[in-house]
């Protein structure tokens, strides 16, 4: 699995093009922007574009959508509307790229329909959890909520597991465990 990332010029956010070169396949993880070079990253592997994963709703993250979609307008959009009403059925949290087989997970908290994809060594955390940081949110409850999802859903992961977030560098799990300060009180590793 290649990854390629892209850091646009809408508020800085991150967009990955995951390609699998040996069947051919790419996914997009967030589009804040369409560029000439997820193109190119595509017709370099002769790769077609199979799906896009949308970590949340904020325009920072979709506002390349519609551009997307007058080149790809038949492409497959994850998580699907029934991962909401059923988030642990294999049914909904399963996609693959070519060999790849990822796993959606639920991270609520940010936004209510925020989700990460575990794939591979890599999780992509989108806004809910960054380098040092975790997401903002608008009430305590939701802050508790996301640390919780955070601690279920990422911080079991192996502790090499690359972490590619919504903005700014790139961590590890094992990295954000040890000095996330949203994070040190909150698990036992």
């Amino acid at each position: 699995m290649i990854v390629y990332h892209f850091c646009t010029s809408v508020n800085e956010a991150n967009a990955y093009l995951i390609i699998d070169a040996e069947n051919k396949e790419g996914l997009l993880i967030d589009v804040p922007t369409w560029t000439e070079g997820m193109q190119k990253v595509l017709d370099e592997y002769k790769a077609k574009l199979v799906g896009v994963f949308i970590t949340h709703e904020h325009y920072d993250h979709t506002s390349g959508l519609s551009e997307l979609y007058k080149i790809y307008p038949n492409i497959k959009r994850y998580p699907q509307k029934e991962f909401f009403n059923d988030p642990e059925n294999e049914k909904y949290n399963k996609l693959t790229v070519g060999q790849w087989e990822g796993t959606i997970l639920s991270l609520p908290g940010h936004t209510a329909e925020s989700v990460g994809l575990y794939i591979g060594n890599v999780v992509f955390t989108g806004d809910a959890l960054f380098a040092g940081s975790v997401g903002g949110t608008v009430s305590p409850q939701e802050a508790k909520q996301q640390i919780e999802a955070i601690q279920k859903k990422i911080l079991i992961l192996p502790e090499d597991t690359l972490i590619l977030t919504g903005h700014g560098p790139a961590s590890s799990v094992g990295i954000e465990k040890k000095f996330n300060p949203f994070l040190q009180n909150n698990n036992s590793g």
